[in-house]
């Protein structure tokens, strides 16, 4: 894998991160700087992606990582790596909007 499938990977998913915040009614906005961030650890090689949201009228600053998938992989478009990364966002996205009133 290449960097530009790296680069590839992480435009899709700040993509479809927009869309699945406009699902739940969420104008987004993901942070300018420092936007990712790779997490080596013993066992795997994560990627944190952060990002601005309000719902209710409150902004806060959260940051998604995606665990056991590859961005390299999703950026050469392969379905079930971008199935898996969507469904990360997803969830964030969930557990996020189940703290707020």
């Amino acid at each position: 894998m290449s960097m530009q499938d790296l680069k590839a990977g992480r435009h899709w998913v700040e993509r479809r991160f927009e869309e699945i915040a406009q699902e739940f009614g969420a104008p987004r906005a993901l942070t300018q700087e420092d936007r990712w961030r790779e997490n080596d650890t013993v066992r795997r090689h994560n990627h944190s992606m952060a990002y601005y949201i309000e719902l209710g009228g409150h902004l806060t600053r959260g940051e998604v990582t995606f665990w056991n998938v590859d961005l390299e992989i999703a950026g050469t478009g392969e379905p079930t790596a971008r199935a898996k990364l969507g469904h990360q966002i997803r969830e964030e996205l969930v557990s996020f909007t189940r703290g707020r009133p």
